[in-house]
Protein backbone atom coordinates (compact mmCIF):
# COMPACT_ATOMS: atom_id res chain seq x y z
CA UNK A 1 0.00 0.00 0.00
CA UNK A 2 2.81 2.16 0.55
CA UNK A 3 3.20 3.95 -3.03
CA UNK A 4 -0.57 3.11 -3.54
CA UNK A 5 -1.96 6.12 -1.93
CA UNK A 6 -0.45 8.56 -4.38
CA UNK A 7 -2.46 7.04 -7.03
CA UNK A 8 -5.86 8.28 -5.01
CA UNK A 9 -7.43 11.27 -5.98
CA UNK A 10 -7.14 10.85 -9.83
CA UNK A 11 -9.69 8.09 -10.55
CA UNK A 12 -11.54 5.00 -9.52
CA UNK A 13 -8.08 3.35 -8.33
CA UNK A 14 -8.25 -0.76 -7.48
CA UNK A 15 -5.05 -2.39 -6.56
CA UNK A 16 -5.05 -5.82 -8.33
CA UNK A 17 -2.15 -7.30 -6.91
CA UNK A 18 -3.54 -6.61 -3.24
CA UNK A 19 -3.90 -10.56 -2.68
CA UNK A 20 -7.23 -10.00 0.02
CA UNK A 21 -8.91 -8.35 -3.47
CA UNK A 22 -7.62 -11.23 -5.29
CA UNK A 23 -9.49 -13.78 -3.40
CA UNK A 24 -12.97 -11.49 -3.87
CA UNK A 25 -15.74 -14.09 -6.01
CA UNK A 26 -16.74 -12.17 -8.87
CA UNK A 27 -18.59 -14.60 -10.01
CA UNK A 28 -18.89 -15.05 -14.00
CA UNK A 29 -19.79 -11.93 -15.39
CA UNK A 30 -17.57 -10.12 -17.89
CA UNK A 31 -16.37 -7.76 -15.66
CA UNK A 32 -15.65 -10.35 -13.35
CA UNK A 33 -13.75 -12.67 -15.85
CA UNK A 34 -11.93 -9.58 -17.19
CA UNK A 35 -10.87 -8.67 -13.52
CA UNK A 36 -9.33 -12.14 -13.04
CA UNK A 37 -7.58 -12.48 -16.25
CA UNK A 38 -5.68 -8.78 -15.05
CA UNK A 39 -5.05 -10.44 -11.63
CA UNK A 40 -3.49 -13.57 -13.61
CA UNK A 41 -1.43 -11.39 -15.60
CA UNK A 42 0.12 -9.32 -12.95
CA UNK A 43 0.91 -12.59 -10.46
CA UNK A 44 2.59 -13.71 -13.56
CA UNK A 45 4.33 -10.70 -14.05
CA UNK A 46 5.35 -10.22 -10.01
CA UNK A 47 6.30 -14.59 -10.10
CA UNK A 48 8.89 -13.51 -13.06
CA UNK A 49 11.28 -12.09 -10.67
CA UNK A 50 12.22 -9.43 -12.72
CA UNK A 51 9.55 -6.79 -11.86
CA UNK A 52 9.63 -6.05 -8.28
CA UNK A 53 5.85 -3.87 -7.81
CA UNK A 54 3.06 -4.01 -10.05
CA UNK A 55 -0.28 -2.34 -10.11
CA UNK A 56 -2.87 -2.09 -12.17
CA UNK A 57 -5.89 1.01 -11.56
CA UNK A 58 -8.81 1.39 -13.39
CA UNK A 59 -8.46 5.09 -14.40
CA UNK A 60 -5.77 7.76 -13.53
CA UNK A 61 -4.58 10.82 -15.37
CA UNK A 62 -1.27 9.65 -16.61
CA UNK A 63 0.84 6.85 -15.69
CA UNK A 64 3.89 8.38 -16.36
CA UNK A 65 2.99 11.23 -14.17
CA UNK A 66 1.79 8.69 -11.36
CA UNK A 67 4.81 6.70 -11.75
CA UNK A 68 6.78 9.90 -11.13
CA UNK A 69 4.46 10.75 -8.11
CA UNK A 70 5.84 7.54 -6.56
CA UNK A 71 9.17 7.38 -7.37
CA UNK A 72 9.94 10.61 -5.84
CA UNK A 73 8.03 9.38 -2.55
CA UNK A 74 9.78 9.13 1.07
CA UNK A 75 8.83 5.33 -0.07
CA UNK A 76 8.84 5.16 -3.28
CA UNK A 77 8.12 1.77 -5.47
CA UNK A 78 11.27 -1.13 -5.56
CA UNK A 79 12.10 -1.16 -8.97
CA UNK A 80 11.65 -1.97 -11.56
CA UNK A 81 8.16 -1.04 -10.79
CA UNK A 82 4.88 -1.34 -13.44
CA UNK A 83 2.56 0.63 -13.26
CA UNK A 84 -0.64 -0.23 -15.49
CA UNK A 85 -4.38 1.62 -16.42
CA UNK A 86 -7.38 0.72 -17.87
CA UNK A 87 -7.88 4.50 -18.97
CA UNK A 88 -5.58 7.45 -18.67
CA UNK A 89 -7.99 11.17 -18.37
CA UNK A 90 -4.74 12.76 -19.34
CA UNK A 91 -2.73 10.66 -21.63
CA UNK A 92 0.49 12.26 -22.67
CA UNK A 93 2.76 11.73 -26.37
CA UNK A 94 5.72 13.16 -27.57
CA UNK A 95 6.04 16.88 -27.15
CA UNK A 96 2.50 18.51 -26.18
CA UNK A 97 0.96 15.74 -27.82
CA UNK A 98 -2.17 14.18 -26.41
CA UNK A 99 -2.87 10.31 -26.96
CA UNK A 100 -5.86 8.89 -27.12
CA UNK A 101 -6.53 6.48 -23.47
CA UNK A 102 -9.84 4.66 -24.31
CA UNK A 103 -10.31 1.27 -22.60
CA UNK A 104 -8.90 -1.66 -24.70
CA UNK A 105 -5.38 0.10 -24.85
CA UNK A 106 -2.74 -1.25 -22.88
CA UNK A 107 -1.34 1.79 -21.03
CA UNK A 108 1.47 1.07 -18.83
CA UNK A 109 4.76 2.86 -17.35
CA UNK A 110 7.59 1.37 -16.32
CA UNK A 111 10.14 2.53 -14.01
CA UNK A 112 13.55 1.80 -13.77
CA UNK A 113 16.77 2.23 -11.92
CA UNK A 114 20.04 4.47 -13.63
CA UNK A 115 22.19 1.31 -12.55
CA UNK A 116 19.76 -1.40 -14.72
CA UNK A 117 21.00 0.61 -17.71
CA UNK A 118 24.31 1.00 -19.84
CA UNK A 119 26.95 2.59 -17.99
CA UNK A 120 28.00 4.94 -21.40
CA UNK A 121 25.68 7.81 -20.99
CA UNK A 122 25.92 8.10 -24.25
CA UNK A 123 24.07 5.27 -25.02
CA UNK A 124 20.41 6.30 -23.10
CA UNK A 125 20.02 7.97 -26.86
CA UNK A 126 19.39 4.50 -27.77
CA UNK A 127 16.77 3.95 -25.08
CA UNK A 128 13.43 4.38 -26.91
CA UNK A 129 14.63 2.48 -30.21
CA UNK A 130 15.69 -0.23 -27.56
CA UNK A 131 12.35 -0.23 -26.32
CA UNK A 132 10.49 0.22 -29.46
CA UNK A 133 12.19 -2.99 -30.66
CA UNK A 134 10.63 -4.78 -27.18
CA UNK A 135 7.35 -2.97 -28.37
CA UNK A 136 7.23 -4.59 -31.95
CA UNK A 137 8.33 -7.88 -31.05
CA UNK A 138 5.22 -7.74 -28.97
CA UNK A 139 3.24 -6.98 -31.77
CA UNK A 140 4.62 -9.64 -33.79
CA UNK A 141 3.67 -12.47 -31.49
CA UNK A 142 -0.22 -11.57 -32.02
CA UNK A 143 -0.35 -9.95 -35.94
CA UNK A 144 1.68 -10.79 -38.98
CA UNK A 145 5.43 -10.11 -38.15
CA UNK A 146 5.71 -8.71 -41.79
CA UNK A 147 2.79 -5.62 -41.25
CA UNK A 148 4.98 -4.51 -38.22
CA UNK A 149 7.15 -1.52 -38.50
CA UNK A 150 8.46 1.13 -36.29
CA UNK A 151 8.58 4.81 -37.19
CA UNK A 152 11.22 7.19 -35.85
CA UNK A 153 11.33 8.40 -33.02
CA UNK A 154 9.03 6.13 -31.40
CA UNK A 155 5.43 4.80 -33.35
CA UNK A 156 4.72 1.33 -33.23
CA UNK A 157 3.04 1.30 -37.06
CA UNK A 158 0.99 -2.22 -37.80
CA UNK A 159 0.04 -1.96 -41.65
CA UNK A 160 0.75 1.63 -42.16
CA UNK A 161 -1.52 2.79 -39.21
CA UNK A 162 -0.07 3.99 -35.71
CA UNK A 163 -0.55 1.25 -33.27
CA UNK A 164 1.57 2.71 -30.52
CA UNK A 165 3.99 4.92 -28.75
CA UNK A 166 7.01 5.41 -26.16
CA UNK A 167 7.60 8.50 -23.60
CA UNK A 168 10.44 8.35 -21.90
CA UNK A 169 11.14 10.42 -18.77
CA UNK A 170 13.36 10.51 -15.95
CA UNK A 171 13.86 11.56 -12.10
CA UNK A 172 16.80 13.56 -11.49
CA UNK A 173 19.07 12.80 -8.35
CA UNK A 174 17.11 15.53 -6.74
CA UNK A 175 13.95 13.31 -7.04
CA UNK A 176 12.10 16.66 -7.56
CA UNK A 177 11.75 17.24 -10.74
CA UNK A 178 10.41 15.14 -13.80
CA UNK A 179 12.75 15.91 -16.82
CA UNK A 180 11.25 15.27 -20.46
CA UNK A 181 13.89 12.92 -22.52
CA UNK A 182 12.10 11.69 -25.39
CA UNK A 183 13.96 9.31 -27.24
CA UNK A 184 17.08 10.58 -28.19
CA UNK A 185 16.49 13.54 -26.51
CA UNK A 186 15.56 17.16 -27.16
CA UNK A 187 18.96 18.05 -26.78
CA UNK A 188 22.25 17.17 -28.34
CA UNK A 189 23.32 15.30 -24.94
CA UNK A 190 21.87 13.36 -22.34
CA UNK A 191 20.31 14.77 -19.10
CA UNK A 192 23.27 16.06 -16.76
CA UNK A 193 22.02 13.99 -13.80
CA UNK A 194 22.79 10.69 -16.20
CA UNK A 195 26.24 11.08 -16.51
CA UNK A 196 26.68 11.55 -12.41
CA UNK A 197 25.69 8.76 -10.27
CA UNK A 198 23.37 7.00 -12.52
CA UNK A 199 21.73 5.28 -9.07
CA UNK A 200 20.51 8.97 -8.66
CA UNK A 201 18.20 8.17 -11.44
CA UNK A 202 14.95 6.61 -12.50
CA UNK A 203 13.96 6.17 -15.64
CA UNK A 204 10.03 5.78 -16.59
CA UNK A 205 9.34 4.35 -19.70
CA UNK A 206 5.67 4.99 -20.80
CA UNK A 207 4.11 2.66 -23.40
CA UNK A 208 0.83 3.03 -25.00
CA UNK A 209 -0.04 -0.33 -27.41
CA UNK A 210 -3.78 -0.15 -28.86
CA UNK A 211 -4.82 -4.05 -28.31
CA UNK A 212 -8.43 -3.97 -28.95
CA UNK A 213 -9.72 -0.85 -29.29
CA UNK A 214 -13.14 0.77 -30.02
CA UNK A 215 -12.88 3.79 -32.49
CA UNK A 216 -16.82 5.16 -32.45
CA UNK A 217 -16.10 7.45 -29.98
CA UNK A 218 -12.62 8.36 -31.02
CA UNK A 219 -11.74 12.24 -32.35
CA UNK A 220 -12.50 12.52 -35.36
CA UNK A 221 -10.00 11.45 -37.92
CA UNK A 222 -8.22 9.20 -35.93
CA UNK A 223 -9.84 6.09 -37.17
CA UNK A 224 -8.20 6.63 -40.47
CA UNK A 225 -4.51 7.00 -39.39
CA UNK A 226 -4.92 4.39 -36.04
CA UNK A 227 -5.38 0.94 -35.95
CA UNK A 228 -4.96 -1.88 -33.38
CA UNK A 229 -3.71 -5.07 -33.17
CA UNK A 230 -7.65 -7.24 -33.14
CA UNK A 231 -8.07 -5.18 -36.67
CA UNK A 232 -5.42 -7.83 -38.19
CA UNK A 233 -6.28 -10.81 -36.20
CA UNK A 234 -9.43 -13.25 -36.38
CA UNK A 235 -10.05 -13.05 -32.25
CA UNK A 236 -9.88 -9.92 -29.99
CA UNK A 237 -6.55 -9.30 -28.44
CA UNK A 238 -6.45 -9.07 -24.84
CA UNK A 239 -4.51 -6.19 -23.17
CA UNK A 240 -3.46 -8.74 -20.05
CA UNK A 241 -2.01 -10.91 -22.72
CA UNK A 242 -0.29 -7.88 -24.77
CA UNK A 243 1.17 -6.86 -21.10
CA UNK A 244 2.71 -10.25 -19.75
CA UNK A 245 4.36 -10.18 -23.47
CA UNK A 246 5.83 -7.36 -23.53
CA UNK A 247 7.34 -7.21 -19.86
CA UNK A 248 9.31 -10.54 -20.48
CA UNK A 249 10.38 -9.18 -24.10
CA UNK A 250 11.01 -5.68 -22.40
CA UNK A 251 13.02 -7.91 -19.38
CA UNK A 252 15.15 -9.07 -22.38
CA UNK A 253 16.03 -6.21 -24.58
CA UNK A 254 17.12 -4.39 -21.06
CA UNK A 255 19.13 -6.57 -19.96
CA UNK A 256 21.16 -6.64 -22.89
CA UNK A 257 21.56 -3.47 -23.83
CA UNK A 258 22.80 -2.86 -20.50
CA UNK A 259 25.83 -5.32 -21.12
CA UNK A 260 26.41 -3.29 -24.29
CA UNK A 261 24.23 -5.83 -26.75
CA UNK A 262 24.01 -4.05 -29.99
CA UNK A 263 21.88 -6.59 -31.62
CA UNK A 264 18.67 -3.78 -30.58
CA UNK A 265 20.27 -1.63 -33.84
CA UNK A 266 19.76 -4.55 -36.86
CA UNK A 267 16.09 -5.45 -35.50
CA UNK A 268 15.00 -1.36 -35.74
CA UNK A 269 16.61 -0.98 -39.11
CA UNK A 270 14.74 -4.26 -40.54
CA UNK A 271 12.09 -2.84 -39.45
CA UNK A 272 12.45 1.52 -40.12
CA UNK A 273 9.02 2.54 -41.48
CA UNK A 274 10.72 5.66 -43.17
CA UNK A 275 14.00 3.88 -44.84
CA UNK A 276 14.16 4.43 -48.55
CA UNK A 277 11.14 7.01 -48.23
CA UNK A 278 11.33 10.90 -48.77
CA UNK A 279 10.72 12.44 -45.93
CA UNK A 280 10.69 15.97 -44.59
CA UNK A 281 11.56 16.62 -40.78
CA UNK A 282 11.31 19.78 -38.54
CA UNK A 283 13.86 20.24 -35.55
CA UNK A 284 12.56 21.46 -32.44
CA UNK A 285 14.63 24.70 -33.81
CA UNK A 286 12.00 24.96 -36.11
CA UNK A 287 14.57 24.22 -38.65
CA UNK A 288 13.44 21.42 -41.77
CA UNK A 289 15.24 19.25 -43.74
CA UNK A 290 13.65 16.84 -46.62
CA UNK A 291 15.45 14.47 -48.01
CA UNK A 292 15.68 10.33 -48.63
CA UNK A 293 15.86 8.16 -45.38
CA UNK A 294 18.46 5.94 -44.81
CA UNK A 295 17.68 4.68 -41.47
CA UNK A 296 19.47 5.54 -38.41
CA UNK A 297 23.03 5.30 -36.99
CA UNK A 298 24.28 3.42 -34.16
CA UNK A 299 23.22 6.66 -31.73
CA UNK A 300 19.28 6.74 -33.12
CA UNK A 301 19.87 9.64 -35.13
CA UNK A 302 17.51 9.77 -38.02
CA UNK A 303 19.90 9.81 -41.31
CA UNK A 304 18.47 11.66 -44.04
CA UNK A 305 20.78 11.85 -47.20
CA UNK A 306 20.56 15.86 -48.86
CA UNK A 307 21.89 17.72 -51.91
CA UNK A 308 24.69 17.93 -49.13
CA UNK A 309 24.86 14.70 -48.13
CA UNK A 310 23.88 12.03 -45.58
CA UNK A 311 22.84 14.29 -42.45
CA UNK A 312 22.38 12.76 -39.13
CA UNK A 313 19.25 14.14 -37.56
CA UNK A 314 18.88 13.91 -33.30
CA UNK A 315 15.56 14.84 -32.55
CA UNK A 316 12.53 16.13 -34.77
CA UNK A 317 9.75 15.75 -35.81
CA UNK A 318 8.57 13.77 -39.09
CA UNK A 319 5.90 15.83 -40.85
CA UNK A 320 6.14 14.16 -43.95
CA UNK A 321 6.87 10.85 -45.93
CA UNK A 322 5.92 9.37 -48.70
Amino acid sequence: KRWLALLQGVGRVVDMSDSEHSHTDHGLTDGGMVERMRQAAVSEILNGGWIQTCRWVEEIDSTNAAMGRAVQSPNPPSLPALLVADRQTSGRGRGDHRWYSPSGCLMCTLAVDGDMLPGDPRQLTQMALVVGVAVAETAERFVPPSIVSLKWPNDLYVKDRKCGGILIESVSGTRQRLQHFNLVGNASRPPASSTGARSNTTWMIGIGINASVDWENAPRGLEDTATSLSAHTPRPVEVADVLIELTARLARRLDAWSKSDSDWLPQWQQRCLLSGRTITARSFAGESISGKCEGIDNMGRLLIRTVRGVQPVQSAEILHWS
